[in-house]
């Protein structure tokens, strides 16, 4: 929990820096071509730069570049692999998140006599990554509880961290608690998933696996998994859909030890691990010309 608690306490210092693809997590900083118009037969480098701007280390990954099918000779695959680990910002250091350059080349393709043909390769940076909220809940007593309950009023609660990531998580109770034995209440909680990074989430799964797989079946889904006071809660960790960008789940938690006098505050945690890609787009044209 410490560990937890310090990283989503980083500050991200990106001074001077534009992410060119993705808003948060690893960005594409820099896709750029050495030439933007080429002749057929020449080879074209293009030159990359990725950056970890959010609150976790980032997790293997590759970088491709996409729409090049007719560039790729003998059927090589354009792409650079990224390092095991990419390190996230630290505040207290005053360093920004780690970065990975790499370059590609591909050869400009024959184009039909006379005319130009341009092209739009696509930067496609894939990674895993992690998601975090902590949330402490106000428990009162008993008669504290009943009484919240008569008035339709949830529970108490504050946000108390939440990670930078391409994957936000809300957490907020609802209203009314019941209690319905003693000493123990069950809070309605609303967990609101939303994909804010400008890419596509996908599922992990079960062979370790730490970015996105090509198959799109996995894409654009995610599992989370929820705890109070360190303890799984089955009923709010599922997996969920994020075709539309954002998802919300309303499921009971069960709150036990309501102290005899006084209040006592306890931590929820949603938290999520999962792969992710975002794009970026440039434009090269191939010109025609004699001899080529």
């Amino acid at each position: 929990m410490a560990r937890l608690l310090a990283l989503l306490a980083l500050v991200v210092l990106v001074a001077g820096c534009t992410a060119l693809g993705g808003g948060s997590g690893v960005v594409i900083e820099r896709f750029d071509p050495d030439f933007t118009t080429v002749f057929p037969g020449e080879p074209l480098t293009f030159r990359f730069k990725v950056r970890n701007t959010g609150s976790f280390d980032a997790g293997g990954g590759d970088l491709r570049l996409l729409g090049m099918e007719e560039w790729m000779q003998g059927g090589s695959d354009l792409r650079c692999q990224l390092p095991q680990r990419l390190l996230a910002p630290v505040a207290s250091a005053g360093t920004p998140g780690d970065t990975f350059d790499c370059a590609l080349t591909a050869t400009a393709p024959q184009v039909p006599q006379g005319i130009s043909v341009t092209y739009r390769p696509t930067a496609r940076v894939s990674y895993g990554y992690q998601s975090a909220t902590l949330a402490e809940l106000t428990l009162g007593t008993r008669q504290e509880m009943i009484a919240r309950q008569h008035n339709g009023q949830p529970l108490p609660a504050q946000t108390t961290a939440a990670s930078r990531s391409p994957i936000a998580i809300a957490v907020q109770p609802e209203g009314p608690v019941r209690v319905y034995r003693e000493g123990a209440v069950v809070s309605p909680l609303r967990i609101t998933v939303t994909n804010v990074g400008g890419g596509v989430v996908c599922a992990l799964d079960e062979g370790g696996i730490t970015a996105c797989p090509t198959d799109s079946s996995a894409w654009n889904k995610i599992s989370i998994t929820t705890t109070l006071a360190g303890q799984l809660v089955e009923a709010c960790s599922r997996e969920l859909t994020l075709s539309g960008g954002s998802n919300t789940i309303v499921c009971d938690l069960e709150v036990s030890d309501l102290p005899a006098g006084g209040i006592v505050q306890k931590t929820v945690e949603v938290q999520s691990t999962y792969g992710y890609f975002t794009d970026a787009e440039r434009q090269v044209t191939v010109q025609w010309r004699p001899g080529a």
